[in-house]
């Protein structure tokens, strides 16, 4: 899903139904579409990924999930979108 780079939300949408693999991990790059929109600061982008089914557990070349970078990045917004929710 190339198009988290750009955050391009439409095409990320069409690849999505396409049947595009959200949780892609190129070889030649650190980072999945998940990890790319938290440096990308894309709520609307980590959204949509999750609903299509991103695995949150999946880690970059340094073992660093997209939580560990949101934290980080002291962004609250993703934090919330990334941290387990509890059943009450």
């Amino acid at each position: 899903l190339n198009a988290t780079f750009q955050n391009h939300l439409q095409v990320m949408q069409l690849l999505i139904k396409a049947g595009a693999d959200v949780n892609h991990f190129p070889h030649d790059k650190c980072y999945n579409p998940l990890i790319r929109a938290v440096l990308n600061d894309s709520h609307r982008a980590i959204n949509l990924l999750l609903e299509a089914g991103a695995q949150k557990d999946l880690t970059n070349r340094k073992g660093k999930t997209a939580l560990d970078l949101a934290r980080e990045k002291k962004n609250s917004t993703c934090i919330h979108l990334l941290e387990p929710q509890s059943l009450e």
